[in-house]
């Protein structure tokens, strides 16, 4: 509040409701097709094909996911003068900067920890 004012509660909760929307639509996309696809093929409803469903759903989730949380964190974790950030201007400019300078593969730093949390996560929501 002192170096930003109310202004400055609010840096990137678009990417966080950006984060919401792309999270929970897929986990529930997946679950919902991965778990259909179980029953059509003559499985029977049962907690393995919510076990396995929920799984894939975090599996993909994750993927979804991972490069919307790095550009959220950096951008939430910048410096900032007078509401404006050091070194992101958004998240669009947060994800052309790391684009540039990691390529691809910088928007997938910490994936497998990610999936580590998320996917017990997923699969024993739907389980339970």
């Amino acid at each position: 509040m002192k170096s930003d004012g109310i202004g400055g509660l609010y840096h990137g909760s678009g990417l966080g409701v950006l984060r919401s929307i792309v999270a929970s639509g897929t986990n529930l996309t997946f679950y919902s097709y991965i778990k259909d696809q179980f029953l059509l093929h003559g499985m029977k409803d049962s907690s393995l094909v919510d076990i396995i469903a929920g799984m894939v759903s975090g599996v993909a989730t994750v993927c979804a996911v991972n490069p919307v949380d790095v550009i959220r964190t950096r951008y939430y974790n910048q410096p900032y003068d007078n509401g404006v950030g050091r070194l992101y201007k958004s998240g669009w400019d947060a994800l052309a900067v790391i684009l540039k300078n990691e390529g691809t593969g910088g928007l997938y730093k910490g994936v497998f920890a990610h999936w580590l949390r998320l996917g017990p996560h997923f699969t024993l929501t739907f389980l339970l």
